[in-house]
């Protein structure tokens, strides 16, 4: 649990809320049951045939355990790459608003209990006006 909290902000809330959203869709979504019982499908191609060629059941099994760990491996690149991207819309997000005036980096919005130095989100993370506070694109990256 350290772990969570040891990261920053927004991977925090990539990891928290990726499952939720992945699952809402497998749900929701016939496009990804299809796309999942592709997989499945292709997966049983792939055993038989290894079928064809290999009939020691124990060899059949190292194969694809081999397998799993490829697929597992590709699915660690899927995962830093969409976190990556996740990073980027947040990013990009921040940039549209403010470029159409929603937000602005001068602007401090307070509430009663909130002092200069407990600021919000948008000011601890991407306020350029702040020396301590400074906003580098590559840090969230």
């Amino acid at each position: 649990m350290d772990e969570f909290f040891d990261k920053p902000i927004i991977e925090q809330m990539f990891t928290s809320r990726r499952e939720d959203y992945e699952q809402s869709f497998f749900d929701n979504d016939k496009e990804v049951k299809d796309i999942d019982k592709n997989i499945v499908a292709k997966e049983n191609d792939i055993d038989n045939f290894f079928k064809l060629f290999v009939k020691d059941e124990e060899k059949i099994k190292k194969l694809n355990l081999l397998i799993i760990k490829y697929e597992m491996a590709m699915s660690d690149e899927r995962d830093y790459w969409c976190l990556k991207y996740y990073k980027q819309g947040m990013i990009d997000m921040y940039k549209l608003l403010k470029e159409i005036g929603a937000i602005s980096t001068t602007q401090n919005i307070k509430e009663d209990n909130q002092t200069e130095k407990d600021s919000d989100f948008i000011d601890k993370f991407f306020n350029t006006e702040k020396e301590d506070t400074k906003w580098n694109y590559y840090s969230f990256i």
